[in-house]
């Protein structure tokens, strides 16, 4: 019951981040994986902050998702791209990240490990990965 109210709050919280995702109805886009280009897709440099949850969201799309991530990813807590790819890696999800675009496959979470490098928003990763995954998922430096 506590994983639930804890990934309802973080989805609230992000949610305002996600705000124009929603207006744009990019986020939808994402989701049933129209046509949408990388470019339509949102730039992240702006954003990068939505990195995270999106990541996660697009392995749920019916085919490929493009998502173009700001450097600056690499300087935040810890670098967020190597995490997300780390942890994906560990999740069996297909990706690909090349000048700054990060590709996600549609896969289906199966379990594994994520070292969060205590980097709160890979905790919140995980927390997202849990919620959709067949089997359990170790969340490691949550401290």
């Amino acid at each position: 019951m506590l994983i639930i109210i804890i990934v309802l709050l973080y989805l609230c919280l992000y949610l305002s981040y996600l705000q124009h995702f929603l207006i744009k109805n990019t986020l939808l886009d994402i989701i049933k994986n129209t046509n949408v280009s990388a470019n339509e897709l949102g730039d992240l440099n702006n954003n990068p902050d939505e990195f995270i949850p999106l990541a996660m969201l697009c392995t749920k799309a019916s085919k490929p998702t493009k998502l173009i991530v700001p450097n600056r990813l690499k300087i935040k807590e810890s670098n967020r791209i190597e995490n997300v790819s780390s942890a994906f890696n560990s999740l069996g999800v297909k990706h690909n990240y090349e000048d700054n675009v990060f590709t996600i496959y549609p896969s289906t979470i199966c379990g594994g490990e994520i070292d969060t490098k205590k980097d709160h928003r890979m905790v919140f990763f995980g927390i997202i990965a849990s919620t959709i995954s067949n089997k359990p998922i170790i969340i490691k430096n949550i401290e």
